[in-house]
């Protein structure tokens, strides 16, 4: 769930500029201060900034020496923001039992859709922490070479049922998008 406005021009400038240092590859990693230092900041506020983008799920702190790195969802979330033209159309699950690299980046995106979005639907807490496990199992099998197409229809699956019970529009149309 994204927790910072990403309107500040400073925490936009650090988030583009990592996503720039990285490729938008989830996977490298870049100093935080080197950031910082780019667009003019000491440490302590490039740690700042750091610190609201880590607590926003965006980045994840890789080394203890300020090594930073996007996750899937600030990966996902930077290319929206500050490409939009760029982002890619959701593609379908389709029957392969394992997902390709095109249908990886569609189910990344929806995951990043849903987390940012479930906490203010209103959801009781059993339906929530069951949503939230869904969205863990699915994190989990990102983490696969071999991601199974039919872990991730049947969590998105059951995430559309408990979903339409809830005004969660655009959410639900990136959902059957990618499940039809």
């Amino acid at each position: 769930m994204t927790l910072i406005d990403l309107t500040d021009p400073l925490t936009q400038q650090f988030l583009m500029i990592l996503f720039e240092q990285t490729c938008g590859d989830s996977q490298k990693r870049v100093s935080m201060y080197d950031i910082g230092a780019l667009i003019g900041l000491d440490r302590a506020s490039s740690s700042r900034i750091a610190e609201l983008l880590m607590t926003s799920g965006m980045i994840e702190i890789r080394t203890l020496s300020g090594g930073i790195g996007l996750t899937a969802d600030g990966a996902s979330e930077a290319q929206a923001h500050l490409n939009p033209g760029n982002v890619k159309k959701l593609v379908r699950l389709g029957a392969n039992p394992v997902i390709h690299q095109d249908v990886r980046e569609s189910v990344e995106q929806v995951i990043s859709a849903i987390k940012n979005q479930v906490g203010k639907l209103g959801l009781d807490y059993d339906t929530l922490m069951d949503v939230m496990a869904d969205l863990r199992t699915m994190d989990s099998q990102l983490l696969s070479s071999r991601a199974k197409t039919s872990i991730f229809r049947e969590c998105l699956t059951f995430i559309d049922v408990i979903l339409k019970t809830h005004d969660a529009g655009d959410i639900r149309t990136q959902l059957k998008s990618i499940l039809e």
